[in-house]
């Protein structure tokens, strides 16, 4: 809005036009603050089967029942044909409240996707076939290239074909596509507005050498686009290149070249078609990077084609990195220059091999073809994999405060402008401004200490955090079994996502107070994503294998019967539960006295009542106790309720079927005036601690977030 006034006084816009503006502005910003349209949990009568969502070799579906569209999920090997119409009593499961501090919201995303709910099928269905919409029948032609695709060759680059040609990633693997992101050209790989261009200049450029007439080339050209976007209709980078596509040259009849109306237009039919696309990270970069180009063109457009190419990629770079710190948290060093080095690559050799593949796939398709393909696939993806290992592309940056967004917003505008105007001392001066204040915006400048209770469902994950010496413990991970092996790792909605945005990517001490899967259930998987320097855990563990151990490779482990105490710069762990000969995993648990600052934390894992009373006898003082075993009856004697301490953590899932906490438990620990915060209604807790007292924040219910001495 800043940038806006600045060009309206610069340009002389009148006042009555800036009125108009911010009032539009204003008015759709209330769309957004007075919506309070909630998912609803019901049952539907019917379902029909729309579409596919294609996961890792697995196929599911999206189902229709009226005007709302929904995730249906079987629980076997059935497959639906497209048109399917199954009827029933379907329950609607709907999206929580985010429970965590972080940014992610599953309500929104599914809103963007005009999604209402997901229905699980774990019984037989009564279903009929039906007529097929025009719609359909473009989603069933989907499904049938795609079968056609996966039989026409043995070699893997199939996936790459069907990536790059209809957005299916079903068969790459995540080391590849995290090696796109970490270069910064994971966008050259997946269905955009580049792929839209690549498609328009063939497609002119084949039709006029034919010598078709020019009309006749721009209207073949503008029904195979429309065809394209019915393949994609769900990206917004592609239906924003489409229709700016169609209709720059629909306004080429008329010898016009409206841009900025153009691309304006094509953001007002997406807002109308659906007002949440605009949260979507890649609608806004797609129009960002697409209305800064515009703008700027008139600079660079008499350029070479590679002075263009590398001016367009710093700018695109440069416009979106508020965006990519916004949505992601990172930070790219060499997204400019493999930006530079893999476009031309793309664009003369991946885009028109898979154009050729296409064409040949519907024609003759011969062997030399088949092994060609794989070898210019096979050798991308080594190129790839390789300057992804090489060195640290990304940076991990903690979310940024409103304060340093509009900074990053008005310092783009700025450092944009000067690139164009060619003045190096000036390019020179924003460019180290901007790296000032990005350096200035990562910076940890607490001194605090943190204890965060995560909200795993049923389980157990804790994180005490030292922000002055960037110290981080994680205290078991949570982890529950999944319905479907394509859906995220618990620890990849909860865990890891808090860390990222709190700018942590290494993980000092992994704690496994024992070996049940809601408390390691995710240990796997954090030591794939993040840098473990050291693990901590119980070697008596009847559950615990050497197959486990050595998933840790790169990690020091500690055993607890040879080493009692860890300590730290602020904090210092200390396992009191040394008691042999016990035989189950929940009495083998490790149970932590922890100091923080002058505050004493225990945490006690799922030991029983019997351990339990002979844990308090190596304990002196206690503030804040983990209560064990998610509130059980099994746990928490009178003796523990006595104790004097202040605040008893309990973390238990919404509903869970063992129902933790259990009632006397909670009446005992009331009884003693203990102030309980349990996940169920708090989600997650942080509890920041000073030397005097301690501050307690909560995700769900603001009433407890309040300080204590």
């Amino acid at each position: 809005m800043v940038i806006i006034t600045y060009i309206s006084i610069v340009k002389k816009i009148s006042l009555y036009k800036i009125s108009i503006l911010f009032i539009a502005l204003l008015i759709s910003s209330s769309y957004f603050y007075n919506d309070r349209n909630q998912f609803n949990e019901r049952t539907v009568d019917h379902f029909l089967i729309y579409d596919y969502k294609y996961y890792n070799d697995s196929i599911q579906y999206v189902g229709k029942n009226n005007k709302e569209k929904f995730n249906v999920y079987l629980n076997d090997d059935t497959h639906l044909p497209i048109g399917t119409l199954c009827k029933g009593n379907f329950k609607v499961t709907v999206p929580d409240k985010e429970r965590n501090f972080i940014k992610r919201n599953q309500q929104l995303s599914m809103k963007i996707s005009k999604t209402s709910g997901n229905i699980y099928i774990d019984s037989s269905l009564i279903c009929e076939k039906q007529p097929l919409s025009i719609l359909m029948k473009i989603n069933e032609l989907k499904y049938t290239y795609t079968k056609k695709v996966l039989n026409s060759s043995s070699y893997n680059y199939i996936g790459d074909i069907l990536m790059l040609s209809i957005g299916n990633k079903m068969t790459l693997s995540n080391e590849f596509f995290s090696a796109l992101q970490k270069l910064g050209i994971y966008h050259l790989y997946v269905i955009s507005g580049t792929h839209v261009a690549y498609i328009t200049m063939i497609l002119m450029f084949v039709f006029s050498k034919l010598r078709i007439p020019i009309e006749y080339v721009k209207m073949i050209t503008i029904i195979i686009l429309i065809l394209f976007l019915l393949m994609n209709v769900f990206s917004p980078s592609v239906l924003r290149a489409v229709l700016m596509a169609i209709l720059l040259i629909t306004a080429s009849f008329f010898n016009k070249r409206p841009y900025l109306a153009v691309i304006s237009a094509t953001a007002i039919v997406q807002f109308i078609i659906n007002p949440y696309i605009i949260f979507h990270a890649g609608f806004q970069l797609s129009y960002v990077t697409t209305f800064i180009i515009i703008l700027s063109r008139d600079l660079f457009k008499e350029k070479s084609p590679l002075l263009q190419m590398i001016i367009v990629t710093v700018i695109c770079e440069i416009c979106t990195i508020v965006l990519i710190i916004f949505h992601f948290n990172e930070i790219s060093i060499s997204g400019i220059v493999m930006n530079i080095l893999f476009s031309p690559v793309f664009s003369c050799v991946i885009f028109p091999a898979v154009l050729i593949y296409n064409v040949s796939l519907f024609t003759y398709f011969p062997k030399f073809l088949d092994e060609s393909l794989n070898i210019i696939f096979v050798l991308n993806h080594k190129i790839i994999l390789f300057l992804g290992q090489i060195i640290e592309h990304r940076f991990t940056i903690q979310n940024i405060s409103a304060y340093y967004i509009v900074i990053f917003i008005i310092l783009s505008y700025i450092l944009i402008r000067v690139i164009l105007t060619k003045k190096f001392s000036h390019i020179i001066l924003v460019t180290f401004i901007f790296i000032i204040a990005i350096f200035l915006s990562s910076l940890k400048l607490s001194n605090d200490i943190k204890l965060v209770m995560v909200d795993v469902g049923q389980g157990d994950a804790f994180l005490i955090i030292d922000e002055k010496y960037d110290q981080t413990v994680l205290v078991d991970t949570g982890g529950k079994f999944y319905r479907n092996d394509y859906e995220l790792p618990l620890s990849e909605k909860t865990v890891l996502p808090y860390l990222k945005e709190s700018g942590i990517k290494t993980i000092d001490l992994l704690v496994i107070t024992h070996m049940d899967n809601d408390h390691m259930g995710e240990a796997l998987h954090i030591n794939d994503k993040l840098n473990i320097k050291n693990l901590y855990i119980n070697p008596l563990d009847e559950k615990i294998s050497d197959e486990f151990l050595n998933q840790f490779n790169n990690t020091n482990i500690i055993f607890s019967t040879e080493v009692d105490e860890l300590n730290f710069k602020r904090m210092q762990l200390k396992n009191v539960n040394n008691i042999d000969n016990v035989n189950n995993s929940n009495d083998q648990s490790i149970v932590l006295d922890i100091s923080l600052l002058n505050n004493n934390i225990l945490m006690l894992g799922d030991i029983s009542l019997e351990y339990e009373k002979e844990i308090l006898k190596k304990v002196e003082n206690i503030d804040v106790v983990k209560i064990g075993h998610h509130g059980s009856n099994t746990s928490t004697s009178v003796e523990l309720a006595e104790y004097p301490f202040h605040l008893a953590l309990v973390s238990s899932g919404v509903n869970n079927r063992y129902g933790h906490p259990h009632k006397e438990v909670i009446e005992r620990l009331i009884e003693n005036d203990k102030k309980i915060l349990n996940t169920q209604y708090t989600g997650m807790v942080e509890i920041t601690f000073k030397k005097e007292y301690y501050c307690v924040r909560t995700k769900l219910q603001k009433q407890e977030s309040k300080c204590y001495k």
